[in-house]
């Protein structure tokens, strides 16, 4: 499921970006990966219906995070939501999210 790209016009709300609902069955997400048109430091992070699973990476002033090892089963007619926390000097940068 690639996701759009998320701009400063998102500052207010970190979990703006939603798929779902979830098709019959449900899904397992177990990889997530983000790049930043800018350096930045920031913990992306994979929610299922608002809720934090253990999908989630850590940009640490770099352009670039992913996180392989952890996997998520979200149940069928959940929402899938990415939540970006910016814990660096609010700038333009682009984030794009993919999970899968």
């Amino acid at each position: 499921m690639p996701a759009a790209c998320i701009s400063t016009g998102f500052a207010a709300n970190k979990e703006d970006l939603v798929f779902g609902p979830i098709p019959t069955g449900g899904t397992t997400i177990s990889h997530l990966k983000v790049e930043a048109s800018a350096s930045n430091t920031a913990t992306i992070t994979a929610l299922d219906n608002g809720t934090a699973t253990t999908v989630t990476c850590t940009m640490t002033s770099g352009t670039t995070c992913s996180d392989d090892t952890h996997s998520a089963f979200i149940a069928e007619g959940h929402y899938v939501e990415v939540q970006v926390a910016n814990t660096a000097v609010a700038e333009a940068v682009f984030v794009a999210a993919f999970i899968y």
